[in-house]
């Protein structure tokens, strides 16, 4: 059926040797080495997580090729998912990524330059250089749609915006800023001055960038931003132009499962709203052979929100009539972008109607947070919970470095306020419970200085989050 390349740390990339996350019978073994591409702060977890202000930071990279003389049959919407002309991007942008992604442009263009390729990315952002490599790829190339997934900001940010049809989930989140140097820099005063003219010259260019892609100004864009980071969730970013429309789950079955998805296309308040329905055939009832099985081990942070969307994507390209096990292993959740992010994909694939099902199965001490919302998007029947499990929601924390002035606080503030909406819609949309009772409970739980809104696996069952109870 074909195969796919799956770049999952800098060394797999610097070396130019992908492996197979579904090998038979063998491990990918785990390396033991971590290479520090760049540093990054993180503002946005769950409340009560404690995870480190900097820390390393790394990428991967799935891209999807068929065998010599084989056609892959493509049974899901080629607006956004065509398994041989697709490339997922995730984690920071590099040198080695650019070089991986703007090499698997440029081929799939040689072999088809009609067809749309589309790049997936899922990113915090990265090196300009870097990204300005798979901008001029993208652009040869004439026809690369993109596709953004959780958290995409800075540089991954532009990518997505620059491309031919520009998709995001539904709870994506965009953030644009200034080019700014991600480590400290000493140097004489001239040379300081030098860097400035440089970095103010390359922050011009991508709002020339994103002004072209958006059909607006350059003085919109630069009056627009103001020269701080500026937040964008996914329908607020079709109204600006940075994007064309948002892909959504829909016809749910009950208070959770979708069955199909739309593309739906906002326009500015004095225009028209147009909705684009792609129809969508029936779910397989049932799927060949046993689950594939991924695994989530502790907080999910992005790294292994990235991996874990690289391998479900990977599976579904591989085998789209095979169903994919996620067992949640005592997670107490993580950062809430990139879960969100997963939770979409998950909600995607389920609703893909020619496709195997995401399932679920949660285990250990406790499933928390974001984890938690990645139990309950499940397939609906096959969402499954030890009876020794705690489930429990959580609300979401931010964090403002020191010295942050009192505009920039408030924006945080409110990027929080944001997400937690959708987290708790999340909870609302995938159990038999309203935001508003969740929000209530969330908020007792604090009260009484719990970690949020606790509950057993039965009390789980009953309310809607999981299906079974396993004892154990």
């Amino acid at each position: 059926m074909g195969r796919v390349a799956f770049y999952p740390s800098l060394k797999a990339m610097a070396k130019g040797k992908p492996v197979d996350p579904f090998r038979k019978g063998r491990k990918v073994a785990r390396r033991r080495k971590r290479n520090i591409l760049w540093m990054r702060y993180q503002p946005l977890t769950d409340r009560g997580v404690k995870l480190a202000k900097r820390r390393k930071f790394e990428s991967m990279v799935a891209c999807f090729d068929t065998t010599q003389g084989e056609k892959i049959e493509n049974p899901f919407p080629k607006e956004f998912f065509v398994p041989d002309r697709t490339i997922f991007m995730g984690g920071s942008i590099t040198m080695e990524v650019a070089k991986i992604v703007s090499r698997q442009i440029r081929k799939k263009a040689e072999q088809d330059p009609n067809s749309p390729i589309i790049l997936w990315i899922a990113s915090g952002g990265g090196e300009v250089k870097a990204g300005k490599k798979i901008m001029k790829a993208m652009e040869l190339a004439k026809r690369v749609s993109t596709i953004a997934i959780g958290e995409v900001s800075s540089m991954a940010a532009f990518l997505v915006a620059n491309g031919w049809h520009k998709y995001a989930l539904e709870n994506a989140n965009f953030m644009f800023h200034r080019v700014r140097y991600s480590e400290k820099v000493i140097e004489r005063s001239r040379k300081m001055i030098v860097i400035g003219e440089d970095l103010t010259k390359t922050t011009n260019e991508l709002y020339e960038y994103l002004a072209n892609a958006s059909g607006k100004s350059p003085e919109y864009i630069v009056n627009l931003f103001g020269g701080r980071d500026i937040y964008f969730d996914s329908k607020e970013a079709v109204l600006e132009g940075f994007i064309d429309g948002v892909i959504q789950p829909f016809q749910y079955r009950g208070f959770a499962n979708p069955s199909g998805c739309k593309i739906v296309f906002h326009k500015r308040p004095k225009q028209k709203t147009r909705r684009k329905v792609i129809k969508m055939g029936k779910k397989f009832d049932k799927t060949s052979g046993e689950p594939a099985s991924l695994a989530l081990r502790g907080y999910l942070n992005d790294m292994r929100a990235y991996k874990l969307i690289g391998m479900l994507v990977s599976h579904i390209a591989l085998n789209p009539e095979r169903d994919v096990k996620l067992k949640i292993i005592n997670s107490q959740g993580g950062y809430v972008g990139e879960g969100l992010g997963l939770f979409d994909v998950i909600r995607l694939l389920n609703g893909f109607p020619n496709s195997g099902n995401v399932l679920t199965s949660g285990s250990g001490e406790s499933i928390e947070g974001v984890s938690a919302l990645q139990l309950a998007a499940g397939k609906r029947g096959q969402r499954d919970i030890r009876s020794s499990t705690r489930f429990a929601l959580r609300e979401v924390g931010a964090e403002a470095p020191g010295h942050t002035p009192d505009f920039a606080v408030e924006e945080i503030g409110r990027t929080a306020s944001g997400f937690e909406e959708l987290i708790i819609n999340g909870y609302g949309r995938h159990s038999r419970l309203s935001p508003d009772v969740i929000r209530e409970e969330i908020d007792k739980g604090l009260e009484n200085e719990q970690v949020g809104f606790e509950m057993t696996a039965e009390e789980a069952q009953e309310r809607g989050f999981v299906d079974r109870v396993i004892s154990d």
